[in-house]
């Protein structure tokens, strides 16, 4: 364990990584990869009509959406790589390694995807109409190319497949759920361009037959956009990995955790449903809908992305790389060897920063913190003391040597029998002081 360890006071790690995570998604796949379709396609109906008006309306959508990517998505871009190199520096430095030359490229794309971004906008209205939408054009290629390459990723993080055994690139890369993933983001990138569109748009003094016209475009785009998404959903969600059978018939908690796992997938269809009617109420209203109700259509995108994002790292767990690291950090090879030798013996900065001989209470600290710090708080979300008030320390001892066949989702406690009664004792100890 070469690497110190970051703890978020309250909120926690794997929540600070969920809002970072999920805000540069709504922005990347909603302004970036969307918006780059809408602004073009709006740019192209001025090419073909001759109205002024729609080439106005792209540009001032253009604006906002060049302000939203450069500021609120570039922070949260780099966000995404710092956040989770201090909170998870083993499973990002995998990535990094399995992946160099696809993060290499996704790189060099993005620096092109940026400056074609920038010629875009500061080129509109300078160069002939035919000319310049070409500059739209090679930007929507670009950032969707962008979107291709990370979804390689990502879908190894969820089904490595035969990279586990061949740790060649390209089993890595062309996983399971890499198309999947790719055919349910593209429609979703659709819907939130059409949500930031909408909302963009409802602060913005338009003609009423522009409003209109807009509004029934926005309308045709989600109820398209929100089918595919659902049917996309549909089919990725069957290229998850599904909990073990052999899990199944010894885990009493795996029964709430499949029905929490339906339940988040019921959700999507759900969302999908309600957009598609705000699609079909936009489409046959148009400027007829008050701009305040605008808003609700994204709140519902929100709400989906954020469910879809949780249901792909909810059946990931206990793993950051399915079934070659756990959440952790710790390798799933390494398992066995820790077991015996003790989580302590290598956890170097944890030794460092305490005292040369630690208390028993200590000890259990430092294993608190390499092991389960990642996901739980002391007393804040998903805190360990709240979890088990009311528990003795031989309770929360036998809990600690038997969750793994109750709680799959977690990864297994791994260490000496010292260091589990260590845990046992620190859990134990402070909660007692905090009731």
């Amino acid at each position: 364990m070469d690497f110190p360890i970051f703890q978020l006071p309250f909120l926690g790690n794997r929540l600070l990584i969920a809002i970072v995570g999920i805000t540069h998604v709504l922005i990347s796949h909603g302004c970036a990869i969307g918006g780059s379709i809408l602004v073009v396609w709006l740019e192209y109906r001025f090419i073909k009509t001759g109205d002024s008006r729609l080439n106005d309306l792209a540009y001032r959508i253009l604006r906002v959406l060049i302000i939203l990517t450069t500021t609120l998505g570039a922070l949260t871009g780099v966000g995404i790589w710092f956040t989770t190199a201090i909170v998870s520096p083993y499973g990002i430095g995998s990535l990094l390694r399995i992946f160099f030359w696809a993060w290499a490229i996704e790189w060099i794309v993005f620096i092109i995807e940026l400056a074609l971004f920038l010629a875009y906008y500061l080129t509109w209205n300078k160069l002939e109409p035919h000319k310049h939408i070409k500059i739209g054009i090679a930007y929507i290629v670009f950032s969707y190319w962008t979107m291709i390459i990370i979804m390689g990723i990502l879908g190894a993080m969820l089904t490595p497949g035969k990279w586990l055994s061949s740790h060649g690139f390209w089993d890595g890369y062309l996983n399971a759920t890499f198309l999947p993933q790719l055919a349910s983001r593209t429609p979703m990138a659709v819907m939130l361009s059409c949500g930031f569109g909408l909302l963009i748009s409802a602060f913005l003094r338009i003609d009423k037959d522009i409003r209109n016209y807009f509004h029934r475009l926005m309308g045709k785009w989600l109820i398209v956009s929100s089918i595919v998404f659902v049917i996309s959903a549909l089919f990725y969600y069957r290229a998850l990995p599904a909990v073990p059978e052999i899990v199944k018939s010894i885990a009493f908690n795996t029964k709430s955790y499949e029905k929490y796992l339906a339940m988040s997938k019921l959700l999507i269809p759900v969302a999908g449903g309600l957009l598609c009617l705000a699609g079909f109420i936009l489409f046959y209203f148009g400027s007829k809908i008050q701009r305040w109700t605008l808003l609700f259509p994204f709140l519902i995108m929100v709400v989906m992305v954020g469910q879809y994002e949780r249901v792909r790292e909810f059946v990931r767990k206990p793993y950051v790389i399915y079934n070659y690291m756990y959440s952790n950090g710790i390798r799933v090879a390494e398992e066995s060897f820790l077991s015996k030798k003790g989580i302590l013996e290598v956890a170097d900065w944890v030794k460092w920063q305490g005292s040369k001989e630690p208390s028993k209470e200590e000890l259990g600290h430092r294993v608190f913190r390499v092991e389960c710090s990642i996901c739980h708080t002391y007393n804040g979300v998903n805190g360990i003391f709240r979890k088990t008030r009311g528990w003795s320390e031989e309770t929360i001892f036998n809990f600690i040597s038997s969750y793994k066949n109750t709680h799959p989702y977690m990864p297994p406690f791994i260490g000496t029998q010292e260091e589990s009664e260590a845990i046992a004792f620190f859990i134990y100890n402070n909660k007692k002081k905090l009731n």
